[in-house]
């Protein structure tokens, strides 16, 4: 899409307070179908038994993506103000 408008960006900042980027992955969350039944299957039983599976844990921690954002100390916004030009 275009921009009709004249404008010059007056400031561009990311604002990330609490957001811990060593948890940021890029792709495919994992690699095979199998593997992302076995995660969903252990965060499953995880969540119902309090379960934990160290295999399992090694897995979901290379692996399952985390979303920071629904935590009370994180803020993960782009903070942009554009001037129209004339």
């Amino acid at each position: 899409m275009r921009c009709q408008w004249e404008s010059s960006s007056l400031s561009l900042s990311l604002q990330d307070e609490g957001y811990d980027r060593s948890l940021l992955r890029a792709g495919d969350p994992a690699p095979d179908r199998f593997t992302r039944l076995m995660l969903r299957f252990y965060r499953s039983l995880n969540k119902r038994t309090g379960l934990r599976i160290g295999m399992f844990e090694t897995l979901k921690a290379h692996f399952m993506v985390v979303d920071q954002t629904h935590r009370d100390d994180t803020v993960a916004q782009i903070h942009c103000i554009v001037q129209k030009a004339g």
